[in-house]
């Protein structure tokens, strides 16, 4: 395991899980790219998935008061269609390519996340099932699955705490059905590339990150923290871009 690679990792769990206890994301953006660098798109993402998906059960139990349970169940079965795409792709498309793919939803997501408000109406019932297709896609691919639906909350007027609340049981189903189609399915993308220490340590410090956000939030304001958030995701998103440019030119 490349120890420099795997520290890096648990300290931005720290960072990115505290960020999810008090926005509703920031885990999986936050810690996908690095994630993806340091073992690779099959080994990165599982490892994302899975932890993210912890950190969501984790936060259900603990927000289940603010919870919209039927909005969320619906996400979360338009979600699970998406993964159901997005792993078919993962097993066509090559390693170099899939890096790149990541890279680029990567980018995307934080040029879209980061605009203050959408342009036209307030979707309907369309953007219910493309925010729960798009999350799912973007899980089992990316290691990323809420962007989406942060578009979708800003494009609806979701009130924040609500959207923080039930978001939290679609990345925990999104983030299991996702791992499981790496690990579970026969001839899935991984070929043994999960490092079982590398997944024990990053779910042991998403764990902390989410224990210490009372702490973080403190210290950290809501607007610095959204910088914190886009930066470190753009220099992770635009070196796994280059990591995997350069393997298709080398």
């Amino acid at each position: 395991m490349d120890i420099p690679g795997a520290a890096l990792l648990c300290v931005l769990a720290v960072l990115g899980a505290g960020l999810q206890r008090i926005s509703g994301m920031g885990f999986a953006l936050t810690v996908a790219p690095f994630a993806v660098v340091v073992a690779g798109p099959g080994g990165g993402i599982a490892v994302v998935n899975a932890c993210s998906a912890l950190l969501a059960a984790v936060l259900t139990v603990h927000l289940r008061q603010s919870i919209d349970l039927r909005r969320a169940a619906v996400l979360t079965c338009f979600g699970i269609v998406g993964v159901g795409a997005g792993a078919l792709m993962a097993r066509v498309v090559p390693g170099a390519w899939l890096e790149i793919v990541i890279g680029v939803l990567v980018i995307a997501s934080i040029l879209l996340v980061s605009r203050p408000r959408l342009p036209g109406a307030r979707t309907r019932g369309g953007g219910t099932v493309g925010a729960g297709l798009a999350s799912g896609f973007m899980s089992v691919t990316a290691g990323i699955s809420g962007p989406p639906l942060a578009l979708y909350a800003v494009a609806t007027g979701w009130e924040p705490q609500r959207f923080a609340a039930t978001v939290q049981p679609v990345f925990l189903v999104l983030g299991a059905t996702s791992f499981a189609t790496k690990v579970l399915v026969p001839r899935g993308a991984l070929d043994g590339s999960v490092n079982g220490m590398l997944l024990a340590a990053v779910a042991a410090a998403a764990l902390c990150g989410a224990a210490l956000a009372g702490t973080l939030a403190r210290i950290i304001r809501a607007a610095v923290a959204r910088r914190i958030l886009l930066l470190v995701s753009a220099v992770g998103g635009l070196l796994v871009l280059g990591r995997g440019a350069g393997d298709l030119l080398s």
